[in-house]
């Protein structure tokens, strides 16, 4: 055990590790075989398919969700389809994995208010402290009733440096409502300094060859401002599709790590890929995890402070960074 700690000392001294996860809010497999004839979270014919627990299935994913994170060891994790769970006195299913993993935890609840569409909170979770964090009002989508699209933002204090980290789920429903976030999103992280450590991940609800992946990666010439994100995925398995959805048999890559200029993509690998004895995954997508290395601050680098801004409800507020 001594000396696997002092390896993974050794790694964080010179990289990051960021991991990405749809959890599947209160999900159950169950509900998908006997009312959509689909499997959904559990190995096709497996006891997973028709199991249902007193209680329901989370306490079991949980256990899954953390033992899955806890084995990766990450710095940066951001969580979609969160929920508050009033089982549990309202704590967030964030909380409660960063409870498991003694990890530091922001959780920002879903705006919806069909409680059809409450699946849409959002949580980043670190071993190290996180400085300040941010709710960030991205274009609604096109049913109003069901909420805004969401983004969640933190500034992390890992022990190589600050990290300004974003996470996003976006709609299914509309390329255009998606580009429309992605352009926000662009905008956001382009306030940054050059020398600061950017990384967006999220579920972004689209394939790679849509206008709003390639929005985030191919810089544009009428693109005001621009800032160079590269796919994890991608630099680390060009000939992977990487692909993270359905979980039992994925087909579809709807989860993506995006990291900002100057990062080198160490690694970049698929979690949650296994069921459990009785079939149950921990979720029905599956995650993404990729080990990114910083290089050395520059000298002369900018600085920045963070300014506070009202949003539009007078409820939730930006954190901008303004360059000194």
């Amino acid at each position: 055990m001594k000396g696997r700690s002092s390896g993974n000392a050794v790694r964080r001294s010179r990289s990051f590790r960021v991991v990405t996860f749809n959890i599947w809010g209160f999900g159950e497999p169950w509900r998908y075989t006997m009312e959509r004839a689909e499997t959904r979270g559990a190995a096709p014919g497996s006891p997973a398919t028709t199991l249902r627990p007193a209680g329901g299935i989370w306490p079991r994913r949980r256990r899954l969700l953390a033992r899955c994170l806890a084995d990766v060891r990450p710095d940066l994790i951001a969580l979609q389809e969160v929920r508050e769970d009033m089982a549990a006195g309202g704590l967030s299913q964030a909380d409660q994995i960063a409870r498991d993993l003694g990890f530091h935890c922001v959780f920002a609840p879903s705006e919806a208010t069909d409680p059809f569409a409450l699946d849409r909170g959002l949580g980043i979770l670190s071993p190290h402290p996180i400085a300040r964090h941010a709710y960030l009002p991205l274009p609604p989508e096109p049913d109003a009733h069901i909420g805004r699209q969401t983004a969640l933002h933190a500034t992390i204090e890992t022990p190589v440096g600050p990290i300004e980290f974003v996470a996003v789920h976006l709609t299914p429903r509309s390329e255009e409502a998606r580009l429309a976030a992605v352009e926000f999103l662009l905008a956001f992280l382009a306030e940054f300094p050059l020398a600061a450590t950017v990384v967006l991940v999220g579920d972004f609800n689209t394939e790679p060859e849509s206008q709003a992946i390639r929005l985030v990666t191919v810089a544009r010439e009428d693109s005001r401002p621009r800032i160079g994100l590269r796919d994890a995925w991608v630099c680390a398995n060009p000939a992977d599709p990487g692909a993270t959805m359905p979980s039992h048999a994925p087909v579809s890559r709807l989860d993506y790590v995006f990291v900002g200029p100057g990062l080198r993509v160490i690694d970049a690998r698929r979690i949650g890929t296994r069921p459990d004895s009785d079939g149950f995954f921990p979720s029905d997508h599956q995650g993404v995890a990729a080990t990114v290395a910083i290089p050395r601050a520059a000298k002369g680098a900018q600085h920045s402070v963070v300014r506070l801004l009202p949003s539009r409800n007078g409820r939730n507020r930006i954190l901008m960074p303004v360059i000194l």
